[in-house]
């Protein structure tokens, strides 16, 4: 009973859920449950940094409605640095042991994106828009694994800045200027036992997703995504150990921001943001944490290239190293960590360590 009272309390639908139980005659007893509802009505506002976009803030609205009970109404902007805006609106059951929901979702989002070719490296930054629904079903396993299929419609913008100025396209360059239409079906699948989401010290998480866009679903581009991510950590006394791996697979035609692995350093160490792309990519990460006192972590990180092939295929490259060290201070306001990483300046054409420092 307290393993199922702390699974429903941790859904967030409850201010109140706790049981007494008063012993009676014969050897019954009385089991009383007091329960009462939360009224969802929650505002988050936050400030991060991020090493490209440096300032974002972030607010969050939470609320439900007393004329449809149980639908949920969630919107969360990002402003500054990115733009994005993601409205949701749910209606989780309350009935059965597998928590089933529909959900709507109206996703807008406008951010600078850098383009790295296998040559040359870095081309040129471009703003990437994208206007989107989705429209699935999920289910929810207690409070650590969840499933959700869905159907997303996004229509996506690359160009640069110039063009946006004088609304003209470069032949040359697909980049300039790219309208594209991608809709499809989405599986998304999320085991998730961490104890602690920022600093976690024991559990595992691991993610799936796999995709599917076509012409006969509205598409103007065929293509297949496979991906898969996961994370292991196991504590010892003050010595933390992580392992996290990453694995994508495309197929046909898929868009380059969909190929293209975001978080530069704090995903793989001494890469700048964009960085780390391709059809094909596999790396792992070493994590090494030690815990000097209660608010200060001393970190040690390897990452592993294992192999990545170009979006073209005409580059594959293999065992490519970076490298990372630095501290975390765990401060009133979250985290403050500080990473000095060595990795290399281009995966495909293997050139020369380059250094770079992460603020994260």
């Amino acid at each position: 009973m307290d393993e199922n009272i702390s699974d429903l309390y941790s859904l967030g639908y409850f201010k109140t859920l706790y049981y007494e139980i008063h012993p009676n005659i014969d050897g019954w007893v009385d089991i009383i449950i007091h329960v009462k509802e939360s009224s969802l009505r929650k505002f988050h506002l936050g400030l991060r940094w991020d090493n490209m976009y440096h300032l974002i803030g972030v607010a969050n609205v939470q609320l439900n409605t007393k004329w449809i009970p149980g639908v949920r109404i969630e919107d969360e902007i990002q402003f500054a640095g990115i733009q994005r805006n993601e409205f949701s609106i749910s209606y989780p059951s309350r009935r059965l042991n597998f928590p089933i929901y529909p959900y709507f979702k109206i996703i807008n989002s406008r951010y600078i994106f850098d383009l790295y070719s296998t040559v040359n490296n870095f081309e040129d930054s471009y703003i990437h828009s994208s206007d989107g629904v989705r429209v699935g079903l999920g289910i929810l396993l207690k409070n650590y694994w969840n499933t959700e299929f869905e159907y997303f419609l996004n229509k996506e913008n690359f160009q640069t800045e110039n063009s946006l100025a004088n609304n003209s396209t470069d032949l040359y360059n697909p980049y300039t200027i790219d309208k594209k239409t991608m809709s499809g079906i989405r599986i998304l699948a999320k085991l998730d036992l961490l104890d602690d989401v920022i600093l976690p010290r024991d559990g595992i998480m691991l993610k799936g997703k796999y995709e599917i866009s076509h012409n006969d679903l509205g598409s103007d581009r065929n293509y297949d995504l496979y991906q898969f991510f996961g994370k292991v950590y196991k504590t010892f006394h003050l010595n933390t150990y992580g392992i996290t791996g990453y694995f994508h697979h495309t197929l046909d035609e898929l868009p380059r921001y969909l190929t293209t692995i975001p978080g530069g350093s704090a995903t793989f160490a001494g890469t700048k943001e964009f960085q780390l792309h391709g059809s094909s990519l596999t790396f792992f990460r070493l994590n090494y944490r030690y815990r000097h006192n209660k608010d200060i972590y001393a970190h040690f990180l390897i990452n592993w290239l294992m192999n990545a092939k170009s979006e073209d295929s005409n580059h594959i490259t293999k065992n490519i190293w970076g490298f990372g060290t630095g501290i975390t201070l765990s401060s009133p306001v979250g985290p403050m960590q500080l990473i000095w990483s060595w990795g290399p300046g281009n995966i495909y054409t293997k050139t020369k360590l380059a250094d770079f420092v992460a603020f994260l």
